[in-house]
């Protein structure tokens, strides 16, 4: 995600800096249209999205104040997993639920919360990257919906980006990070070898 964000950005916010190539796998491209698929169930993947949350309440405290609505186990797997990485949050966050977490459930209702959500997703950011720039994505996706992403992807490619998109029939978030991370990084490598970005829409 940081990654998607940091090519979308560049050319306005950054554009002194040169980018040879940006690759970023299983985007959550709409942090809306995920929240609500995610629910109050149980996910492998949960750690990650609850982890999203938490650093999006830093940034908007007011319009999306996670913690008021978390209960003595959310508290604590807050204060627990606040500054982890991605092994740790998903191995302890695996198979819990925002329904196990939660004292009140009201700020799914909420416009300022879903204000907050859609501001933050590159489904509706208009910037588009000038860096060569690789995706990847499983189309059964259970965590980050597919929709998102290849619309994202298919609008950056309208407007003419150096953009390799790939699908994998895959529905596990963690899965298809790892299938398709020898043909990004070969993807990088081609870059540094100096070889002209390929588009692949």
């Amino acid at each position: 995600m940081a990654s998607a964000w940091a090519a979308a950005l560049a050319p306005t916010y950054a554009p002194e800096l040169k980018l040879d190539a940006v690759v970023a796998g299983g985007i959550p491209a709409d942090l809306e249209q995920m929240a609500l698929g995610l629910g109050f169930n149980p996910h492998p993947g949960f750690g990650l999205a609850f982890a999203a949350a938490i650093g999006l309440e830093r940034e908007y405290p007011e319009q999306l104040p996670i913690s008021s609505q978390l209960n003595e186990t959310g508290l604590w797997l807050r204060e627990w997993m606040s500054n982890e990485c991605r092994r740790f949050l998903l191995f302890h966050g695996a198979f819990r639920s925002a329904g196990q977490l939660a004292a009140s459930t009201s700020l799914m209702a909420s416009s300022g919360a879903h204000q907050v959500l859609r501001e933050n997703s590159l489904r509706y950011f208009e910037g588009v990257p000038t860096a060569p720039l690789y995706l990847w994505h499983g189309t059964l996706d259970g965590l980050t919906p597919f929709d998102s992403i290849a619309e994202t992807a298919h609008r950056y490619c309208a407007a003419g980006a150096r953009l390799t998109f790939v699908p994998y029939e895959i529905s596990e978030h963690m899965t298809t990070a790892v299938v398709g991370f020898p043909d990004a990084y070969e993807y990088v490598a081609a870059r540094f070898r100096g070889e002209p970005a390929p588009t692949r829409c």
